[in-house]
């Protein structure tokens, strides 16, 4: 049996701890705060993505398991589901559920931040994510390329999808914002097979729901 490791971070008090019910499978559980990211310079958002983006550092796992840290696990099966979803693949993610490009999420977060929603405002900053589209549109990546929600994901601890992985965590160093738009060009350009679920609510369902972060 593949050894399974569930990772998830809390930094900086924008989320409380959540309990995980008893699995159906064994796992490894690695949560990670802010004591363990001291040498990752930035704030919360940024350094919760380090163990997001480079669980592999932190285990030896086959299958890596990454949830967010305003995803509470409601299922006793969600380990194995999320295992069971990533057996053939190199990664298994919920589909973002309204957008389908990286470019409409670009766009869409712009428009927002000129409205004035102060909730985007405050995450995303609007030069950074035009640079970001320039520079998608500067490799000739396509439209509708697919756009995946990244808070929840299983994945394999294998050199490949590691060395994309590893681009990703550069990505979100240079440009520090939504790294949704990122993942959707790298695993376009690294082929992966990617098991796109598509959860009925990424909000409840079944497996586990989403709680608003304390900010």
């Amino acid at each position: 049996m593949d050894k399974i490791a569930l990772v998830t971070s809390v930094c900086g008090g924008f989320d409380t701890i959540k309990e995980i019910p008893t699995q159906s499978i064994p796992y490894e559980l690695i949560r990670v705060d802010d004591k363990d990211l001291i040498e990752i310079k930035g704030d919360a958002r940024h350094k919760a993505k380090f163990p997001k983006m480079q669980a592999h550092l932190f285990t030896d796992a086959d299958v890596i398991i990454w949830i967010d840290g305003s995803v509470q696990v409601v299922s006793n099966n969600f380990v194995e589901y999320m295992a069971q979803q990533v057996q053939i693949n190199d990664i298994a993610i919920g589909k973002h559920n309204v957008r389908q490009c990286a470019y409409e999420e670009i766009d869409f977060v712009c428009a927002e931040i000129i409205k004035g929603n102060e909730y985007l405002k405050r995450r995303y900053d609007f030069d950074t994510l035009i640079d970001v589209k320039r520079y998608l549109k500067t490799l000739n990546f396509e439209h509708n390329k697919g756009l995946w929600s990244c808070g929840i994901f299983a994945r394999q601890n294998n050199k490949q999808t590691n060395t994309m992985f590893d681009l990703w965590w550069k990505s979100e160093e240079q440009w520090q914002t939504n790294d949704q738009m990122m993942f959707a060009y790298l695993v376009n350009e690294f082929e992966l097979k990617i098991n796109t679920i598509d959860w009925k609510s990424i909000f409840n369902n079944e497996y586990f729901k989403l709680v608003n972060h304390n900010e």
